[in-house]
């Protein structure tokens, strides 16, 4: 009875030596440690300029999730664009699986962007079960100098702010406001973790399915290239966004065939105007429930996969020229 007693008080002390709480006030401090379940870090209220990219690296569970947050829920903002990394890390052996992360409070305003914000992955070490949650990105800018050699080759830069890699990840309770440059604000990217077949299309031979969520999100104002850069190309076409600028996009046409079963519900939507298909299905199996959009000049697009299934979406047109409902392209829908 002793020993059995003694073998628990040892297993408790380890688990709460393994839960450790660290409190920093430089972002670039989060790449200094590899994190252990129920790790939490805090990041110390206040304003940073900071343009370098922040590194979360770790290993949580179920139960013990490792935690990113502020110190108040908007308490921290970010004034230079910096970029954030969430994944697993590996050289030979893994040091960290990249499951069970959560980002938590924090508000990027303004700033320059960059390609890609916040992407799920470090290099081919992929999150897992992973969220983004109460968090807000609003008004990244574009690099003068960017923006200028862009329009010069007849380009629009483009920016992605937020990248799904791996599987189960989640994006809730977010805003994403005021966005200005061309770019997915929301993409679910399956050329990278879940191959299919080389032999056979119809097969995706990575994973059973990918399982993102993006739930209970507010979008507002995607403005269009072609009102905020009126200028003509060479041919005199406008300049044009469209075809890569969706609000979120699930897969691509070269992977439209991976079991994606992702679920994108309870988001609204207000003047999200990016290009005509404000969300896009390029994948198999997804669900799109209970979304409103308000003004917004374009439609829900099953473009690619199959077996999706939308119900409970709310078009709210209000005299908008433009606006859409929902457009079926491919097949074996619902």
């Amino acid at each position: 009875m002793k020993k059995t007693t003694l073998f628990f008080l040892l297993l408790i002390s380890a688990n709460l030596i393994a839960q450790t709480t660290y409190n920093i006030d430089d972002p670039e401090d989060l790449r200094n440690v590899i994190y252990q379940p129920g790790d939490v870090i805090i990041l110390k209220n206040g304003t940073y300029n900071t343009d370098e990219r922040m590194i979360f690296l770790g290993s949580g569970t179920a139960e013990n999730p490792v935690t990113f947050r502020a110190e108040t829920p908007g308490g921290v903002i970010f004034t230079g664009g910096p970029r954030l990394t969430i994944g697993g890390e590996s050289d030979g052996d893994v040091t960290a699986t990249g499951e069970y992360l959560v980002v938590d409070g924090f508000h990027w305003k303004g700033g320059y962007g960059a390609s890609t914000i916040i992407e799920f992955r470090n290099g081919q070490d992929y999150a897992h079960h992973s969220t983004i949650q109460n968090c807000v990105i609003d008004g990244l800018g574009i690099k003068p100098s960017e923006l200028a050699d862009d329009l010069a080759n007849e380009q629009i830069p483009k920016h992605k702010w937020v990248v799904l890699y791996g599987t189960y990840n989640t994006v809730i309770n977010c805003s994403f406001l005021n966005k200005v440059s061309a770019g997915v604000i929301i993409l679910g990217e399956y050329a990278y973790n879940a191959f299919p077949d080389e032999d056979d299309d119809n097969n995706n031979t990575s994973c059973l399915e990918v399982g993102h969520k993006v739930m209970n999100n507010y979008f507002y104002n995607y403005a269009k290239i072609t009102e905020l850069y009126p200028g003509k190309k060479a041919n005199g076409d406008p300049y044009s966004n469209s075809g890569d600028s969706e609000t979120i996009r699930m897969g691509t046409s070269s992977y439209q065939m991976v079991n994606s079963n992702a679920t994108v519900s309870n988001n609204y939507f207000v003047q999200a105007d990016g290009e005509n298909e404000i969300i896009t299905n390029k994948s198999k199996g997804n669900t799109y429930t209970n979304n409103t959009f308000r003004r917004c000049r374009g439609s829900l697009v099953l473009r690619h996969g199959s077996y999706a299934t939308v119900d409970g979406n709310y078009f709210l047109g209000e005299d908008v020229d433009g606006t859409g409902g929902i457009r079926i392209v491919d097949s074996k829908m619902e």
